[in-house]
């Protein structure tokens, strides 16, 4: 943290010294005031770096490592990341650099490069990696998973109590001038592979709106005019 103080009050005073390079008397001396944002943040020069106050314990109990999470990306800059990571803590954890939805492509390929090269940098700088979850419920690449079951059928047990039957949920509108007064002009189809027996109880649920008063029927066929229900 020392040096990054005295870089950043660095950093801030050379823009000072080129802007006003053609005002400069050079002959009676130069003085510029500290900024006051800098200024407030002196007492930090006072404190060592972090990971200074916990090297007794992490000899005491070698598995304890003060950690950080960052993004590889910005490490691999090798800039004010790299530098306060490096500097201030024993090991790291990348953002997301490490999770499946990052390494797998939609065709199942899988890149490590920007792993391998954070594994590389943290190496060069000794410092050690926690490596990020392998599987859980976010940051899956979905098209490619959902790829590998499209052409796969759901196994269905037509002796299984309370079988169900899920529809992939859809919004239809149903436009016409007049109240129609055949049903056919009207119909929404959903097909299922699920299994219809003789003395099965089904229940159909679904939320309906309408402009005017109008009633719904229902149909169940197994195959064209092969009626089950109606």
């Amino acid at each position: 943290m020392n040096k990054y103080s005295k870089l950043l009050w660095a950093l801030a005073l050379a823009p000072a010294m080129v802007g006003c390079a053609d005002d400069i008397d050079t002959t009676s001396g130069f003085e510029v005031e500290k900024p006051e944002t800098l200024a407030q943040y002196e007492y930090l020069n006072s404190y060592g770096t972090l990971k200074s106050y916990l090297e007794s314990a992490s000899k005491a109990s070698p598995d304890f490592k003060l950690g950080v999470a960052l993004a590889a990306d910005d490490y691999a800059k090798k800039g004010a990341v790299y530098m306060l990571a490096n500097t201030n803590f024993m090991e790291m954890t990348a953002g997301n650099a490490m999770k499946y939805a990052s390494i797998v492509g939609d065709d199942g390929s899988m890149n490590f490069g920007t792993v391998e090269q954070f594994i590389d940098n943290a190496k060069a700088a000794n410092m050690s990696i926690y490596g990020h979850t392998l599987c859980w419920h976010e940051q899956q690449n979905l098209k490619w998973l959902n790829s590998l079951i499209a052409d796969k059928e759901i196994p269905v047990d037509p002796d299984a109590p309370g079988q169900e039957v899920t529809v992939e949920r859809r919004c239809i509108e149903v436009c016409s001038d007049d109240m129609v007064d055949a049903a056919w002009d009207t119909q929404f189809w959903i097909m299922t592979d699920a299994t219809f027996a003789e003395g099965d109880k089904w229940e159909l649920s679904m939320n309906v709106r309408a402009t005017y008063e109008a009633s719904i029927g229902t149909q169940t066929h197994k195959g064209a005019g092969e009626y089950l229900h109606w």
